[in-house]
């Protein structure tokens, strides 16, 4: 899993944060990842009203899904093959 947020000056209240997430499976094993959950925390400046997702590579997944409940981002879907990654 790997995390970006794009910052290139102090941000106001209000204004957009670019996080991106992208989500691998090129680990050791040799299997096939089924019913992946990830818990992300974000910084608690963050808020429900102002988390608005972008388009996803992850949303052609079966059972993509995202919900935030601050501070936490949750990402989930049904499986991620081995090599394969979304964004």
């Amino acid at each position: 899993i790997v995390q970006v947020v794009a910052i290139r000056h102090a941000l106001d209240a209000g204004q957009l944060l670019t996080y991106t997430l992208t989500i691998s499976h090129t680990g050791q094993s040799t299997a096939n990842a089924y019913d992946v959950s990830i818990a992300d925390t974000m910084p608690t400046v963050f808020s429900a009203p102002a988390f608005v997702p972008a388009t996803s590579t992850c949303d052609e997944r079966t059972g993509w899904a995202l919900s935030f409940t601050a501070p936490t981002a949750t990402y989930s879907f049904d499986s991620l093959l081995l090599g394969e990654s979304c964004t």
